[in-house]
């Protein structure tokens, strides 16, 4: 009928009128009972009321609406369970990758062939001797193998790289001396052309005539060079102040040669070996017994001193009036076996009377050229074997005081590294320079004597284009100083110490302390004053004043006697004025300003133009008490 129909269609339905996608056992157990109901209903209908009909219905609606939140509860677990499922099946891809990476690691592991197989490590027996807590430590062990397998290829690296700068070095040399081979034979030619018409044309008797050479012929050919020069020099300048003989035993010439070849045909020998000792100690090297250089050491003595025959020249720096004379008398010697020239200064005229002065004279010809101070090997063949060996030093190749300047082995005709003015020294020069410097020395031993007896004030120099005002403060008396003093001003750059004093110049109520390092290319590098307060008794004198003084003393006064084209022999006694014009200068502007003293005119003026062509050292009193030294 009608009325069951429609409660089968509703049983079938939902509440909001939707059909659910898929049955289940309840929903059957739920439709069965709806559709008995119904029937029940049916049969009964005309027998229940319209209440009854109703309630029934009310009660269906509940049940639709429990299956229904039923429905939706169900499906929310499913989703869940379903998203569980998906998230452990893509950590379980995830974790089968992951393994596929380990094995083929394992692989690659299991398959690795260390380099340290094909390489001669140090043994093990080594490194466990030299720690044995690493017998029992495999890992430990191997890295000690591999670090002193490393430290020795960076040492063989380094060495490898120093011998291929050596190697470029002695190419580029090679390569300069080719050059100059192949263009010498041309200049010889020239030489000797010009010089047998310079013989010709001036009337001189020829040099292989002269007596002298004749008596030179057992000479060794570098003092036999020299020799040949000093004749030809005073044949040709007539210079009455150069004196040159040759002394010696000749008798001993063919010993000492014998000696030498022994020794050096033992040294051929044992290049590779004295190489090798190079960059070993000395010491390690002195208890090598079986070394053929010791060997030829014991066998003979004489074979590393100098030639039996020397050239003894004496040189007069005497002026043409005969002012000014001193002389020097040097001892010329080759060392045949380390190819050398040395000389050395055996007598003088100059005297001094003090250990300061004495310092004054010592190595007259030190440093003549600057930074040729004799103290090092100059590179010839077997010098520079011998510095290999460890002995760079003069002193340890060369007896007594002589120096192998390298302007000497210039002259002698031995190779030897100088820089480029050097190398086109010329004999008249050398013997110009060397009286030029017996002249500088003998000023300098002049002005400390001045110095350490308190008269310098006497001989300070008086030029008023230099020290418009009169010098009133007055100089003590020097005190001689260790040159090698921490105190003491930087010397110049390869130049050797010569001298250092200290002095105190005052005036009333104030002094000032200088202390002076002397270098042994003085006048050429100019002395170097340091300067401090001494006394003041209230006077101020600010440190930026100091600072110029010192600046102006060791730099400018310089440049004026060169600008004004005066000697530079009293270069010492010019900076001490410098100073004590200054001191007078303070002292006298705070006089002046406490109405005290006798104080007239200007502070400080000059017409004299500096180098720089502006205008030179001055009191600027517009600064007040103060005031600055200006410079320039």
């Amino acid at each position: 009928s009608f009325s069951t129909k429609m409660a089968a269609k509703r049983t079938a339905t939902s509440d909001n009128g939707e059909l659910p996608a898929k049955r289940t056992a309840t929903d059957n157990n739920i439709f069965a009972s709806i559709v008995d109901t119904a029937q029940a209903v049916a049969k009964q209908s005309t027998a229940t009321t319209k209440g009854e009909l109703a309630g029934k219905l009310i009660h269906l609606k509940g049940l639709v609406r429990e299956k229904a939140k039923l429905l939706r509860a169900q499906v929310k677990a499913t989703d869940a369970a379903q998203n569980q499922l998906d998230a452990a099946h893509l950590n379980l891809q995830n974790i089968l990758y992951e393994k596929l990476q380990v094995l083929q690691d394992i692989k690659r592991c299991q398959a690795f062939r260390p380099l340290s197989e094909d390489m001669e490590l140090v043994d093990e027996a080594v490194v466990e001797a030299k720690d044995p807590a690493l017998k029992d430590q495999p890992h430990a062990k191997m890295l000690a193998r591999l670090a002193a397998e490393r430290k020795e290829r960076e040492s063989l690296c380094q060495k490898l790289e120093e011998l291929e700068a050596r190697q470029t070095a002695i190419s580029a040399i090679n390569n300069t001396k080719k050059k100059q081979l192949k263009s010498l034979p041309g200049a010889v030619k020239s030489v000797v052309e010009a010089t047998e018409k310079a013989v010709g044309s001036a009337g001189l008797k020829s040099l292989a005539q002269a007596p002298a050479l004749k008596e030179a012929k057992l000479l060794p050919e570098p003092l036999a060079v020299f020799f040949q020069m000093l004749v030809a020099y005073k044949e040709v300048t007539h210079d009455a102040n150069l004196q040159v003989s040759i002394e010696g035993d000749a008798s001993a010439v063919k010993s000492y040669l014998s000696a030498v070849e022994k020794e050096l045909s033992a040294k051929d020998a044992s290049v590779q070996e004295l190489l090798k000792e190079g960059s070993h100690d000395k010491s390690e090297r002195g208890e090598q017994e079986d070394s053929p250089r010791r060997k030829a050491g014991k066998s003979s003595v004489k074979a590393s001193g100098p030639h039996p025959l020397s050239l003894d020249v004496l040189i007069d720096s005497a002026a043409s009036d005969g002012t000014n004379e001193h002389h020097i008398k040097l001892r010329v010697e080759y060392f045949a076996r380390y190819s050398l020239v040395a000389v050395s200064e055996v007598e003088t005229s100059l005297e001094g009377t003090s250990e300061l002065q004495n310092a004054a004279i010592k190595l007259i010809l030190q440093d003549l050229y600057h930074g040729d101070s004799g103290d090092k090997l100059p590179r010839t063949s077997t010098a520079f074997e011998a510095s290999l060996a460890g002995q760079t030093d003069v002193s340890q190749v060369l007896a007594g005081s002589a120096k192998p300047y390298a302007w000497l082995q210039l002259l002698c005709g031995l190779p030897v590294d100088v820089t480029d003015r050097q190398q086109h020294l010329a004999l008249v020069k050398v013997v110009a320079d060397i009286k030029q410097r017996i002249q500088d020395r003998a000023a300098l031993v002049q002005a400390l004597s001045g110095l350490e007896l308190a008269t310098a004030s006497n001989t300070l120099p008086k030029d008023r284009s230099f020290f418009p005002i009169k010098g009133h403060a007055a100089i003590g008396q020097a005190i001689s100083l260790d040159v090698h003093d921490g105190d003491l001003c930087a010397p110049v750059a390869n130049t050797a110490r010569l001298a250092a004093f200290k002095t105190t110049i005052s005036r009333s109520r104030v002094s000032l302390e200088a202390t002076c390092l002397i270098s042994s290319s003085y006048p050429t590098v100019a002395p170097l004053f340091k300067i401090s307060i001494g006394k003041s008794n209230g006077f101020q004198i600010s440190g930026a004043n100091l600072a110029a003084i010192a600046l102006e003393t060791n730099l400018h006064i310089k440049e004026s006697l060169i600008s004004a084209k005066l000697p530079l022999h009293n270069l010492l006694l010019f900076q001490l004025r410098e100073i004590q014009m200054c001191l007078d200068l303070m002292v006298e502007a705070v006089d002046r300003s406490s109405g005290s003293g006798n104080f007239k005119g200007q502070l400080f003026t000059t017409a004299s133009i500096g180098p720089d062509q502006v205008m030179p050292f001055k009191w600027n009193p517009s600064l007040g008490m103060d005031g600055l030294f200006e410079h320039r």
